[in-house]
């Protein structure tokens, strides 16, 4: 038979309150998991519902480089990398 002195029992009790405590955390944390799957689920739809092609922008780009007027920003470039790195991460 273990012993137990005082001092280690009553580091073993452990009150109704701070198990209603834990067990609301332990729920409002699942919750939390729950939006935010909800989240990323419809932002996936979102991205899914955008064409991998799109022929108008191709056509208006295009006619751009025709006419020598087509220039994109070291700034648009970098915002197009980090949100397609953004973007690959979420699928």
């Amino acid at each position: 038979m273990v012993h137990k002195s005082r001092q280690q029992v009553s580091l073993l009790q452990v009150s109704d309150e701070e198990i209603r405590k834990t067990l609301e955390l332990l729920r409002q944390q699942k919750n939390k998991e729950k939006q935010v799957e909800l989240l990323r689920k419809k932002i996936q739809d979102e991205i899914d519902k955008v064409p991998e092609i799109r022929e108008d922008r191709i056509a208006s780009i295009r006619e751009a480089v025709r006419k020598s007027e087509y220039f994109v920003s070291e700034e648009d470039v970098a915002k197009k990398m980090i949100g397609r790195i953004l973007t690959d991460r979420i699928r």
